[in-house]
């Protein structure tokens, strides 16, 4: 498949060149299409695209059983840990007291 060179501004594009320069960017869609069609049917009648999508299949499912059993072992590693102890002290340690104003009473 060949590529023909753009046609510059400064050569003069007429009606002519114009309409023949969209006649050979058809042929050459026509041509990428067609080996296109030709790749994907190979490709089909080889089995290539059932065999990558049985192994994407298979990917997907190891990677969710992996999910799921490094989930169980976090939870029983969560459940042996003791619970964290928490401070009932008001305030941030270390930051500035905020200053309320009193309420007056309507």
């Amino acid at each position: 498949m060949s590529r023909s060179r753009p046609v510059k501004a400064n050569e003069g594009l007429t009606a002519e060149k114009a309409a023949e320069a969209i006649k050979e960017t058809a042929r050459s869609v026509r041509e990428a299409a067609s080996a296109a069609r030709d790749t994907v049917k190979v490709f089909r009648e080889s089995g290539a695209i059932e065999e990558i999508a049985n192994a994407a299949r298979e990917a997907a499912i190891a990677a969710r059983n992996t999910t799921v059993e490094i989930r169980d072992a976090a939870r029983v590693v969560a459940k042996e840990l003791p619970k964290p102890r928490i401070s009932r002290r008001k305030g941030r340690a270390g930051a500035p007291k905020r200053r309320t104003q009193k309420r007056t009473g309507r």
